[in-house]
């Protein structure tokens, strides 16, 4: 209902793997002004897909019961991806909240130019997740051996967007003569130890036309063939490594997250702390630095939509900032990493509680609807 209130009529899928009552999809089809839905069981299709080369070879699961243990989590959104009957997507979770119409970013010079955008996640937990020391060495992460060990040559003759050699050094101590890395891999936040995240994927862009090696790439992720799956918690850190590893080029907002929450520790500007979920802002950074800070929120990616009242309890920003900028570690800080320092805070102002306040009632709609 928000995406339809904000003039988003593209077709919408809702990619479920068994577990989404039929009575509720009936219902939901029954709606005047909802467009085109099209509700699609991934693990289905995933158990009926076979080897073009060998038909009595499963590619996902071995059985739908099999597809069910598989899938009912973070993976069925590859999934979805896989067997979407587009090739173009726009992935959403169901916990993001626009501020405004996602309809723009299809417009972006960095969506038309690489099919992709995607954007960061926190800049925190360094020796965890991508960033977990290999085997006990401090000097390479999980996610260094598992990029410079990846055999890419199964791939090479799928198509890919050709992308300029890296000129920045490799700081890490292992050698990447297995493939071409990407420039924003060598300076990454996530492959020089900064962080164990580099992307978040409730919002995800893709184009699987001009992106053919790196959805073949994606999908290997989590079908039987031997390959390890990437370290990321979940699904989320998978798109990434699939363009990276394709060879392709690829982007990224050029903003990091922020945070979103009733916890406003306001030490004045540029040195407060704004505590809770994840903001997004606009991708596109301005030509004039010195407005920067002002990006636009885009959206929110937050658990806690129900719970904002924001006539009772003021919800808080932190203003933007360039995913580029390190100010530090939230453990040295003392602060949880939900916890973004340093930062300015802005209260929401109507508009945008007003956004919120919309969300919460198409909930209750759409309960009313269920029951």
């Amino acid at each position: 209902m928000e995406l339809r209130a904000k003039d988003v009529t593209l077709p919408i899928e809702v990619p479920h793997c068994g577990d989404l009552n039929e009575s509720i999809q009936r219902t939901l089809l029954e709606k005047n002004n909802m467009g085109i839905i099209r509700f699609y069981d991934v693990c289905e299709l995933a158990s009926q897909t076979t080897s073009l080369l060998n038909p009595s070879r499963k590619v996902f699961c071995d059985s739908l019961s099999t597809c069910y243990k598989a899938y009912r989590s973070f993976y069925i959104k590859l999934l979805a991806v896989v067997f979407s009957q587009f090739e173009e997507i726009m992935l959403l979770d169901a916990d993001t909240l626009f501020f405004e119409s996602p309809m723009t970013l299809w417009d972006t010079d960095k969506y038309r130019t690489t099919g992709t955008l995607f954007f960061h996640d926190r800049i925190s937990q360094p020796d965890m997740y991508m960033g977990a020391p290999f085997r006990g060495n401090a000097h390479v992460s999980v996610l260094n051996h598992y990029i410079s060990h990846f055999d890419v040559t199964p791939f090479a003759p799928l198509g890919n967007i050709q992308r300029p050699k890296a000129t920045s050094e490799n700081k890490v101590p292992v050698d990447l003569k297995n493939y071409s890395p990407s420039e924003h891999l060598l300076k990454s936040h996530s492959w020089n130890h900064r962080a164990g995240h580099e992307m978040d994927s409730s919002l995800v862009l893709w184009n699987k036309k001009m992106q053919p090696r790196a959805t073949a790439i994606l999908a290997a992720f989590v079908a039987i063939n031997g390959i390890n799956r990437p370290p990321s918690y979940g699904d989320k850190e998978l798109y990434f490594l699939a363009v990276e590893l394709a060879e392709t080029q690829y982007a990224f907002s050029d903003f990091g997250v922020g945070g979103v929450g009733w916890d406003f520790r306001d030490n004045g500007p540029g040195k407060s702390v704004v505590c809770g979920h994840a903001s997004h802002y606009y991708p596109i950074k301005p030509a004039n630095a010195s407005t920067v800070a002002s990006t636009r929120v885009l959206y929110l990616n937050s658990d806690a939509i129900l719970e904002y009242e924001h006539a009772k309890k003021p919800v808080y920003y932190s203003q933007a900032r360039l995913y580029e900028v390190y100010v530090g570690s939230f453990a040295d800080r003392g602060l949880q990493q939900e916890c973004p320092f340093d930062v300015t805070g802005v209260r929401f102002s109507s508009a945008q509680a007003d956004c919120i306040l919309s969300r919460q009632r198409y909930y209750e709609i759409a309960k009313f609807w269920i029951q």
